[in-house]
């Protein structure tokens, strides 16, 4: 009787063991993205992908501006000196954007293109994270970030770092936004952009050259936002041109002279909404 009773307990418990075992030997382990801060993160892989892993992006909206009026290449605007332009063309080029979090760690594009030199031996790496502004675009793609957390602070420069500058154009890939033969001066050089102006009195045409090295001007806004690992980001970005060329006399003053002047109207020509 003992040991029917203990045959009957066996059993079972024998069966269950088995069952377990065939179960697990079946069971095969998936592949997948295991980077938490990736937009593809999957939380029932069991072995990480070889670059699978893809990360969120980052979105620039720009809303192109004349004191609270936006910008029409028709209009005649006066600027505080009392002179009548229109806007034929511009382009700014903003680069070198980066995210500070409540820990201080700070993100930053996280693609970048390998490009040459005017000199064909001078290789190096530019971060995808350029926009070049101009008048028909309002959307730009930033690449790749991976931030997250509670974001306090948001940067970028006007221009682009002295070494970025000396860019062979044949080197960038067709649809950069760098490839373009408009923002090459007379020597060769990447500009960080232009404005194209029409005096009304005169008829002439007026154009600013932003030659001067002027990467170390760096844009910076306070921010409050809480941002979930995987979440793209977008930024809408308010820039006002009339403000931008405050003070600057277009008819006498040099193109550095006014280069100067815009670097001091950056802080209230650039809003982010």
């Amino acid at each position: 009787m003992i040991i029917g009773k203990r045959l009957k307990i066996i059993k079972p418990l024998a069966g269950i063991i088995a069952l377990i075992f065939l179960v697990s030997s079946c069971y095969v382990e998936r592949e997948g993205c295991l980077d938490i801060q990736s937009a593809n993160y999957d939380l029932t892989a069991d072995i990480a992908c070889d670059d699978c892993c893809s990360y969120p992006s980052l979105t620039l909206w720009v809303t192109h501006q004349t004191n609270e009026v936006l910008l029409s290449f028709d209009s005649i605007y006066f600027n505080d000196l009392g002179q009548g332009f229109q806007f034929v063309d511009y382009k700014l080029i903003l680069s070198n954007f980066s995210f500070v979090d409540d820990q201080q760690k700070s993100y930053q594009a996280l693609d970048s293109t390998e490009v040459v030199g005017n000199d064909p031996s001078n290789a190096f790496y530019i971060k995808d994270d350029i926009a070049v502004v101009n008048r028909s675009d309002i959307q730009y793609s930033l690449g790749s970030f991976n931030a997250s957390g509670n974001l306090e602070s948001l940067s970028f420069d006007l221009g682009l770092k002295s070494e970025y500058r000396d860019i062979d154009l044949t080197s960038l890939p067709a649809d950069h936004p760098l490839n373009d033969s408009l923002l090459i001066d007379d020597a060769g050089d990447m500009m960080n952009g232009y404005f194209i102006l029409s005096d009304i009195a005169t008829s002439d045409t007026i154009v600013i050259q932003l030659q001067k090295d002027i990467s170390n001007q760096i844009i910076n806004f306070d921010i409050q936002a809480s941002v979930n690992p995987g979440f793209s980001i977008e930024l809408n970005l308010l820039i006002d041109y009339l403000f931008l060329l405050f003070t600057a006399d277009i008819q006498n003053d040099t193109n550095e002279t006014i280069c100067n002047k815009m670097l001091l109207n950056l802080p209230t020509s650039f809003i982010l909404q």
